[in-house]
């Protein structure tokens, strides 16, 4: 019995210790820095001192003993493992399916009840009222070790150390809200299977005890205990869908704002991987500087000059020419720049040419101009050349010079 005590002290103790090294320990042997890494992640108190008295109890109480032919090594003792296994399987958490299933028969019941009773068949009911009393409050229970379940897995997933990534995390729980959050909504809608089947036997239990049709004092305390545990279960049921909802749902979002950020920059890498650089790895940043002009105020005698000159500065009149309809200069668009430049192709020089042809337009336009021309037409093929200055109305850009020819 001492030897009994211990271990259960231990256990309730470092349970969460363990069932950690049970969870990631898939393998069962673990090292001694292995231990180590999880007690300081896991002990609240995770000074040196305590990490090693945590070893020394547990292997005092051969919860964990050495590893045989690997020194250094641990694993958890058999007996200790297959009793970690046993209880995690009864507080796993029930799939939707299995609730759904509870349900359907105690929709078979409520039939054989009724047939029972319309036959005066008192022993049956009996049995029929028993049954429905054993699942509603199998139901209840898996309720309540369901939303336990929820809430060790939310504590799991913020236990994970930072080199886990969100998705990681959350995965968990972001399956147990599409397994279990959303069918179990499904069903405890009013319309759904769990609050048909739970109402239809509602009314017929009090529709039967309002008939009197069952005699015996028993059957009628027993009609009554159900009648309260379908209240009961559907309150709870709901409550506790709700507080699992409210506990997983900023989890699931974090995950699916991970997996809509992965996915859109994956889409997005790919996207320009295959269509917009081309020349990514080797396209060489030109280099733009702005070109001098000297300006009237650069020295005292400039500036003297120019004051000076204020003082009998006139303005000329301006006489501007008339433009008849269809006349106005219009701005210079992508579009005619590529559909004139098809028509010139192959060009040596492709930003000479655009200097030559449009000497009006900014250098920053000119350089999308230039850039879209080379690197995002699919009917043109461009080759990099040689190094080449060139000169616009305000800058000297410094970069390779570009060949154009059709495909």
């Amino acid at each position: 019995m001492k030897y009994i005590h211990q271990i259960i002290t231990t256990l309730n103790r470092y349970i969460v210790l363990i069932e950690t090294i049970r969870e990631e320990q898939v393998h069962r042997v673990f090292t001694g820095d292995e231990f180590n890494r999880i007690a300081t992640r896991v002990l609240k108190n995770n000074a040196t001192g305590d990490i090693f008295k945590a070893k020394a109890d547990l292997l005092q109480a051969k919860v964990i003993r050495e590893a045989p032919r690997v020194e250094g090594s641990f694993q958890l003792d058999r007996r200790v493992s297959r009793f970690l296994n046993e209880m995690a399987e009864q507080e796993s958490i029930g799939l939707s399916g299995n609730i759904r299933i509870e349900v359907e028969q105690l929709s078979s019941l409520i039939a054989q009840l009724s047939d029972a009773i319309a036959r005066n068949d008192k022993l049956n009911s009996d049995q029929y009222l028993e049954q429905m009393d054993l699942r509603l409050s199998n139901l209840q229970n898996q309720s309540s070790v369901n939303e336990k379940a929820i809430l060790r897995a939310v504590e799991k997933s913020k236990s994970y150390p930072p080199s886990f990534t969100v998705k990681q995390r959350y995965k968990e729980a972001n399956d147990l809200w599409e397994q279990y959050i959303i069918p179990m909504l499904e069903m405890i809608e009013p319309q759904g299977i769990f609050s048909r089947t739970l109402t239809e036997l509602e009314n017929k239990l009090r529709s039967y005890r309002r008939d009197g049709q069952l005699m015996l004092v028993t059957q009628r305390e027993t009609m009554e205990q159900v009648i309260f545990r379908i209240l009961d279960l559907r309150a709870e049921m709901s409550s506790s869908i709700h507080r699992s909802q409210i506990k997983l749902a900023p989890l699931r979002e974090a995950y699916r704002k991970a997996t809509r950020l992965s996915r859109s920059i994956s889409d997005a890498l790919t996207y320009l991987a295959n269509t917009r650089f081309k020349y990514a790895d080797n396209f060489p940043i030109p280099d733009v500087s702005k070109r001098y002009s000297p300006a009237l105020t650069d020295g005292d005698t400039e500036i003297d000059a120019y004051i000076a000159g204020l003082a009998q500065y006139s303005p000329e009149k301006t006489y501007l020419p008339d433009v008849q309809e269809g006349e106005r200069g219009a701005p210079t668009l992508y579009p005619d720049v590529l559909n004139q430049l098809k028509g010139r192709v192959p060009i040596n020089d492709t930003f000479q040419w655009l200097l030559d042809n449009y000497p009006d337009i900014s250098t920053a336009y000119m350089l999308q101009i230039f850039l879209r021309l080379t690197s995002m037409e699919p009917q043109l093929a461009s080759a990099m050349k040689e190094r080449k200055r060139y000169e616009t109305l305000t800058h000297r850009i410094d970069m390779p010079r570009r060949e154009l020819s059709g495909k």
